[in-house]
């Protein structure tokens, strides 16, 4: 078992041929992008131009952002 069980080995290479086939294929895809930036900007940039749009989602100081939109959760000040 490897990392490439749980990701697409296409994800690892970081190639945009096959990254853009996957979301023509799925119609959607969510990555999660670090502050920092890296390949993702490059990916979007590039689909950006060949005229995608996206609905970029961030939760800073939220916390966990899945606990928080979907179960019961305490409300802190």
């Amino acid at each position: 078992i490897g990392i490439k069980d749980f990701i697409g080995g296409d994800y690892l290479k970081f190639d945009l041929g096959n990254w853009m086939d996957d979301l023509e294929e799925h119609k959607a895809l969510a990555i999660y992008a670090p502050h920092e930036g890296g390949y993702e900007g490059h990916y979007l940039s590039r689909l950006r131009y060949k005229g995608y749009h996206f609905l970029d989602l961030s939760a800073r100081g939220l916390g966990d952002p899945e606990t928080t939109l979907t179960k019961i959760y305490p409300v802190c000040p």
